[in-house]
């Protein structure tokens, strides 16, 4: 195979976050052109969604396909104005209870310290 050469450009936090998940993922043995081959890869099979923020901040996910698809059906036949919105949703009823579960249970023991 005739490998042909592909100028790429690039923003710095996207290259930042290759290079975060590179060094993360140490076992792969991967190249910066190792990861973007199989991200086209993964791209081209429908495994990858793509988006883009704006916003500067915040925390991107990958979702395949059928994930996209079902957070897609929610957000379509819901209360929910856009998937952000039923993301921070679900993320807010998920952990919510739990710290304040957790909040509660200290300041719970902490009343029966002894004196």
């Amino acid at each position: 195979m005739d490998d042909e050469k592909v100028t790429l450009r690039m923003g710095v936090k996207e290259i930042q976050a290759m290079d975060d998940f590179l060094t993360e993922r140490t076992d792969l043995g991967w190249t910066r052109s190792q990861f973007i081959r199989a991200a086209v890869a993964k791209y081209l099979q429908g495994d990858a969604v793509v988006t883009s923020s704006d916003k500067g901040n915040g925390v991107f996910v990958f979702l395949n396909k059928m994930e996209w698809d079902a957070i897609a059906f929610a957000t379509g036949n819901g209360p929910y104005r856009d998937e952000e919105e039923f993301i921070r949703c679900c993320i807010r009823d998920t952990i919510a209870p739990n710290i304040a579960a957790k909040n509660a249970n200290a300041f719970e023991a902490a009343q029966n310290i002894p004196r």
